[in-house]
């Protein structure tokens, strides 16, 4: 599934999402947020990418989905998974496949459409 076309630049607003496994510890004049090798080459381990729980109750009976993008471009979807609500606070996660993995330096975002259909974008 491909990230809904309406939905432009949204204002970020949610927790920014994590990796599992985490960056490595940043160098003195390095890159920042380095992944570990196994975070992108083990076709067995995909990288996880975790959130927050976006609810303090549960919400009404429904679909929620979440769409995870590389950088500030919205259409750039690496990841996409679709809950039945209540959701159980273990799923707040997608596996992401080395595949959708591009060398260089990205920031990981995501889009999470709630049961009524409104979109609300996280910080990077």
């Amino acid at each position: 599934m491909s990230a809904p076309s309406s939905i432009h630049q949204l204002p970020p607003r949610m927790t920014p999402p994590w990796t599992n496994p985490a960056p490595l510890v940043d160098k003195p004049g390095g890159e920042t947020n380095l992944l570990h090798r196994s975070a992108w080459d083990d076709p067995a381990n995909p990288l996880r990418v975790e959130f927050k729980p976006w609810y303090d109750a549960p919400p009404p009976q429904g679909t929620e989905r979440v769409d995870v993008f590389l950088d500030d471009n919205e259409s750039n979807v690496i990841g996409t998974r679709t809950w039945t609500t209540p959701m159980d606070p273990a799923d707040y996660y997608i596996e992401i496949t080395a595949d959708k993995l591009p060398a260089g330096e990205h920031q990981i975002s995501y889009i999470m459409t709630n049961v009524g259909g409104v979109p609300d974008r996280s910080f990077p």
